[in-house]
């Protein structure tokens, strides 16, 4: 069974238990992946969403509901702050796991040694994370360790 088809089965029994923050945040999912299956132009059959694709989903909606939970903290709405917090923990246990910090910042710099990169090799060094380590790392925290790491 694909992650999309997990999200699918969800929905069916947020609906049968009544729960609606399940419910919700199924339904956030479910309406994402079948704009990603229009935008491909693919058959509106949720099983045809590929696992990387859900991926990316994923990360997009978990991205925007961390942006959302930011505005929330400063106007201090709690109340929307633990309905966001329960989307982010559903959502996260699709998300595959990144390397820790640690681990992320000693592969940087193996990167940095083995090819010699300086300041302005930045994007070649990114594009070469992405591409190599991109579902195992977090590249928005890997950009932060590259930007320290090159100076």
């Amino acid at each position: 069974m694909s992650l999309a088809e997990k999200i699918n089965i969800d929905l069916r029994n947020a609906l049968k238990a009544g729960d609606k923050k399940l419910l919700a945040v199924s339904r956030n999912v479910l309406s994402e992946l079948k704009n990603l299956l229009i935008r491909e132009n693919l058959s509106r059959e949720i099983s045809n969403v590929s696992d990387d694709s859900f991926q990316k989903v994923i990360k997009t909606i978990v991205k925007q509901k961390n942006e959302t939970k930011e505005y929330l903290v400063h106007v201090n709405d709690q109340e929307k702050i633990d309905i966001i917090n329960y989307d982010l923990l559903y959502l996260e246990s699709f998300m595959l796991k990144y390397l820790s910090d640690k681990e992320t910042e000693d592969l940087i710099k193996k990167y940095i040694s083995e090819n010699n990169f300086e300041k302005k090799d930045f994007g070649k060094l990114m594009s070469l994370l992405k591409s190599n380590q991109g579902n195992e790392i977090d590249l928005s925290k890997a950009a932060k360790f590259v930007n320290s790491l090159l100076n």
